[in-house]
């Protein structure tokens, strides 16, 4: 019989920020950064299942300049932000070549001075992984999750982790997109990526637009570093595009006010891991 498992701890930050982006069909602009932390533990359940339990927070702050007519009322549409998330995950390695997974998450996102109880959003996920071959996992699964002032919204996953040279990698990475990379030694790692992010909150109840909805989204496509000292320990780097930015404001009722798309902007990230 194999030794017990032990419990698996990590912590992480991360921090990015962007240049301006001019906003299309306006004089203004708008510059965008965030930084997170969170926390992962991982629970053994018997020899062949885990129990992964993440609380994470996020702060998002937005420089919107000489935006005005963007709105119909004065002021800048939205400021800082804050995002709580709790996800739970369990997961079952079925056989050498079977893995399944099932969890939920519960978030809040939202401006300074929003009603924290209309900032809640629910999330539920499943999916399945499968060994093609030692050098080939895929996956596919789905998520569903409610959204502020609109339906929920299905999520389709694809995942792929393929080693298709020696040294070089196909992967999505955990995100919304993919990425190849490349392996010099066990210390290194480079690589490029793009991936879909976005973006939902409520606003402050005495801002423009009072108890509204801000939306933002994006793609960014990076290059990265990854340095691993020690088994322990992870520092990641990246630097690139945001394109295909657009801005979205609502009011309370989830009704369209106005929409704007921005220009691409560089940004750069810096993610720092431990394990313990």
């Amino acid at each position: 019989m194999p030794p017990p498992r032990e419990v698996e701890w990590s912590v992480y930050l991360r921090g990015m920020t962007s240049t301006a982006a001019d906003l299309d069909g306006t004089s203004g602009d708008v510059g965008y950064s965030r930084v997170s932390a969170g926390l992962s533990v991982g629970i053994p359940i018997g020899h062949r299942s885990q129990l992964d339990v993440n609380p994470e927070y996020e702060f998002l702050s937005y420089d919107f300049h000489a935006t005005a007519g963007l709105l119909p009322t004065p002021g800048e549409p939205w400021g800082d932000i804050h995002r709580e998330s709790l996800s739970v995950r369990f997961a079952t390695q079925e056989d050498e070549r079977l893995r399944w997974y099932v969890g939920a998450q519960i978030a809040s996102s939202a401006e300074d001075g929003a009603d924290w109880d209309d900032s809640l959003t629910f999330g539920v996920l499943g999916g399945v992984g499968y060994a093609l071959s030692p050098t080939l996992q895929v996956g596919a699964g789905i998520g569903i999750t409610t959204q502020l002032e609109d339906d929920p919204l299905p999520i389709p996953v694809l995942t792929v982790n393929w080693q298709f040279a020696e040294g070089w990698r196909l992967s999505n990475e955990r995100r919304l997109g993919l990425g190849v990379f490349y392996h010099p030694s066990e210390t290194w790692r480079v690589g490029a990526m793009a991936w879909y992010e976005r973006n939902a909150f409520r606003l402050d109840d005495d801002g423009p637009l009072p108890g509204g909805v801000g939306r933002d989204r994006r793609v960014p496509i990076a290059a990265l570093v990854t340095f691993t000292p020690s088994e322990r320990m992870r520092v990641e780097a990246e630097a690139g595009l945001l394109v295909f930015q657009e801005y979205r404001f609502e009011d309370s009722g989830g009704n369209k006010v106005a929409e704007v798309d921005a220009d691409p902007s560089a940004f750069i990230a810096i993610k720092l891991t431990y394990s313990f």
